[in-house]
């Protein structure tokens, strides 16, 4: 469910083929402009990485056509749509070379330095930091877990990484040993996504039998995704934690929590950032787009992309409660799972 940020890059880059299509395309008819040579078609990715070559107009050619044989509304797409989301980095719609080769350069970390100037709202005080920017390469994601009022399991995890569901799992069983739990809290503020599978997962442990999403073509067919029936059940009362910050799959565990009523949501709403499970597409150059072939709705078939999840009860972090260590999210969910 991710777009790499090459893949961004080469899709900047298709105002490039905007220029070319009104002159190759068949006359006479909106929909896909056909081109006298079509390019090598994308493919997924093979055992062996592709070694990376110059961005060619091949390439931007290549990705075209790639959206439209596997974009969920590829069957459909009027290539009029797809050129005239390309130009808004363009002013005036006037394109030239110059203006899109920066685009498809890996000329990141910049140089330059950034002043940040701050000020801590709960006593006023302010100060300067400096920030160079440079590639980030932190550690690997891992669960946060601890007992809350000696009896509530929280545990909070930056994605749904590969293995989360079982160190989720893992961690509350830890602390089921130490005390009687009265319920659990998922802190997915922040929480970015990823892995469908580990959504599956982790939802088993709420829920057996009902679908929580449906992964749907753009003629209207639907595949129900269903919880993993194998994950023990908790037979815990559960508030997951949201803000704009829970992305993709995040969202996807957050609407199934909702829909199916297997606890209660607390914070703020969602990202509104679900397309559907998306599969690599290699283009000449080495680098790859991420392409959905179905989107995904919720368990009563809602929108989720561009909307996102609402919460069962709004409770945005402030400026000030961040200053003074004050959390009314957790303050909520402790409330509920206490009374």
């Amino acid at each position: 469910m991710r777009v790499r940020s090459v893949a961004r890059a080469v899709l900047s880059g298709l105002a490039v083929i905007s220029v070319a299509a009104a002159a190759l395309a068949v006359s006479g008819a909106p929909g896909v402009a056909r081109t006298a040579t079509v390019p090598p078609p994308c493919a997924p990715p093979g055992p062996t990485q592709t070694p990376t070559r110059p961005t060619t107009i091949t390439t931007i050619e290549q990705a075209y056509y790639c959206v439209f044989a596997n974009y969920y509304s590829g069957p459909v797409l009027d290539d009029r749509v797809l050129l005239a989301g390309a130009f808004p980095p363009f002013a005036g719609g006037v394109l030239s070379p110059g203006a899109v080769s920066p685009l498809l350069l890996n000329t990141y970390p910049l140089p330059a330095h950034v002043m940040l100037r701050l000020q801590r709202p709960a006593t006023g005080r302010t100060w300067t930091v400096t920030l160079a920017p440079a590639p980030y390469n932190g550690p690997p994601p891992a669960v946060s877990a601890r007992l809350l009022d000696g009896h509530i399991a929280y545990v909070a995890f930056p994605e749904f990484f590969p293995g989360a569901a079982s160190q989720v799992l893992a961690d509350i069983a830890s602390m089921a040993k130490k005390a009687t739990l009265h319920g659990v809290i998922v802190d997915l503020r922040g929480n970015t996504g990823f892995s469908g599978d580990e959504v599956t997962a982790l939802l088993g442990a709420f829920e057996h039998g009902r679908a929580y999403d449906y992964n749907c073509d753009v003629q209207g067919i639907c595949t129900p995704t269903y919880p993993d029936a194998s994950t023990p059940l908790l037979h815990l009362p559960l508030v997951v934690l949201t803000d704009r910050g829970c992305l993709s799959a995040c969202e996807v565990f957050a609407a199934g929590v909702k829909d199916l009523r297997l606890g209660t949501l607390v914070g703020t709403r969602t990202g509104g950032i679900v397309a559907g499970p998306a599969t690599g597409y290699l283009l000449d150059d080495g680098s790859a787009l991420a392409l959905p072939a179905e989107h995904t709705f919720g368990a009563g078939h809602e929108i989720i992309n561009g909307i996102g999840v609402a919460p069962d009860y709004d409770s945005p972090i402030t400026a000030r409660g961040v200053s003074t260590g004050h959390d009314p999210d957790i303050a909520k969910a402790l409330n509920l799972l206490n009374t």
